[in-house]
């Protein structure tokens, strides 16, 4: 990310969009540029590190893991998402948000022949329904990876 890039809107620069783009057309030169996204995950925003690891996992490039393996190792990242609200007088609500970068790393590296349902596992059972169908889904995308193993 360059600082001079101009921005889509006024919250998300316009290279958060771009690396989605390059994922979604599979586009291996990206590689470099998304896992230095990963590197420095204090310098780029929450969402940033979700879309980089979504489009790695996209592409496919095995050559990748490592970048996505050292960040989910990384336990200081700052997860949190805060709900808006638009009446006076109300607190905001704060929830943990982690769950989305394991499971989008999770399903990532399965993508690239690497099977980690130790970073599933903790969702498979969560009180909240879209992290638990999300978790049963990146566990069948597992189960696939095994599968066609055999």
């Amino acid at each position: 990310p360059a600082p001079d890039c101009q921005a889509v809107r006024a919250d998300i620069p316009a290279w958060m969009p771009a690396m989605i783009l390059l994922g979604r057309l599979r586009a291996h030169e990206a590689v470099p540029a998304l896992t230095a996204v990963l590197e420095n995950p204090a310098a780029v925003p929450y969402d940033a590190l979700l879309a980089a690891v979504r489009s790695l996992g996209r592409i496919g490039d095995p050559s990748a893991a490592g970048a996505i393996e050292r960040l989910v190792a990384r336990k200081d990242i700052e997860a949190v998402r805060k709900l808006q609200v638009s009446c006076g007088g109300i607190k905001s609500i704060a929830l943990d948000a982690r769950w989305q970068l394991d499971l989008a790393a999770a399903e990532a590296l399965a993508a690239m022949g690497v099977a980690r349902r130790d970073l599933v596992a903790p969702y498979s059972g969560d009180a909240r329904g879209p992290v638990r169908r999300r978790a049963q889904a990146v566990s069948l995308r597992i189960d696939d990876l095994e599968h066609s193993r055999l």
